[in-house]
């Protein structure tokens, strides 16, 4: 068979065209595929809407924190330097009875961070323990208390103010604590903007501290053991327990305040928390005791 010279200009004219078409629709789906994978990636890994820092907003809740610290603050150290007073006046002595409320008073003017609003309420939880029981004076005696000799109506009272103080504090905490910002935050939102760190994160250091601070109070929980045993009517047994409960009350405030704000040393912030409360109640039942 021959192949005419029109035959073959015919073949050549007809399959170029199929030819580019093929190319051109090939090309259109590698381009739409890029298109499609792209915006799968944006849908996935969107922008985050990250807060100013000089949002009003923000700038508001610094002006409440700062009022919230400073009113918890002054109140701290006012009770504490009452209990301190009321302690060395009376019998027994209590030497550290007001020292924690004082401490972390100064603390809360001096530096103001929201977890340390969790320390001021596990501190006026723990404050109703001598009102309920004189003898687990572990913060010293109540103040209000031994001044009045209240009873029946009067403690109900005190003890409802003590609870309310300390809600209030802790609802203050879980509000304040995003000011420490809430980029490490898991959200089912993924829109939800980010607040920018707006005030110092101490938070590490404040684990550091309970741990440190928990493991001196067990440490000293032990001594007031050993006094038990040995002496229970020894001036030591009574502070060795009465000091070991201060620092157990403060490692649990430290820890929990820690503990529930961003931080990278949650576990020295549980440790702290549990070896605290330990210390704590320990220190107690040594006090419980005592004849």
């Amino acid at each position: 068979m021959t192949l005419r010279r029109d035959d073959t200009i015919s073949a050549v004219v007809t399959h170029r065209p199929i030819t580019r078409i093929a190319y051109s629709v090939a090309a259109l789906r590698n381009t739409a595929t890029e298109y499609a994978i792209h915006g799968m990636a944006k849908k996935k890994n969107p922008q985050p809407n990250i807060l100013s820092k000089d949002d009003p907003n923000l700038l508001e809740g610094v002006k409440r924190l700062d009022r919230a610290q400073k009113t918890f603050g002054w109140m701290l150290i006012g009770y504490g330097l009452l209990t301190q007073i009321i302690a060395l006046l009376n019998e027994p002595l209590h030497p550290v009875a007001g020292l924690p409320f004082i401490g972390v008073g100064l603390f809360c003017l001096g530096w103001g961070d929201p977890a340390l609003l969790a320390t001021a309420a596990t501190l006026l939880a723990l404050s109703i323990v001598p009102t309920v029981n004189p003898r687990l004076s572990l913060l010293g005696p109540d103040p209000i208390v031994t001044m009045t000799g209240s009873g029946g109506l009067e403690i109900f009272a005190l003890i409802a103010a003590k609870v309310l103080l300390a809600y209030y504090s802790l609802s203050q905490f879980l509000q304040f604590r995003l000011l420490y910002g809430t980029e490490r935050a898991v959200s089912d939102e993924p829109n939800l903007a980010i607040i920018p760190e707006m005030v110092p994160n101490r938070t590490n250091l404040y684990a550091r501290w309970a741990r440190s601070t928990a493991i001196l109070g067990g440490v000293i929980a032990l001594i007031a053991v050993g006094f038990l045993i040995s002496d229970p009517l020894a001036v030591g047994t009574r502070v060795m327990a009465e000091t070991s409960g201060a620092l157990g009350a403060m490692a649990l405030g430290l820890g929990f305040g820690a503990a529930f704000a961003p931080t990278d040393e949650r576990p020295a912030a549980l440790i702290g928390m549990g070896a605290g409360l330990a210390g704590y109640a320990v220190a107690g039942a040594v006090l419980l005791l005592i004849v």
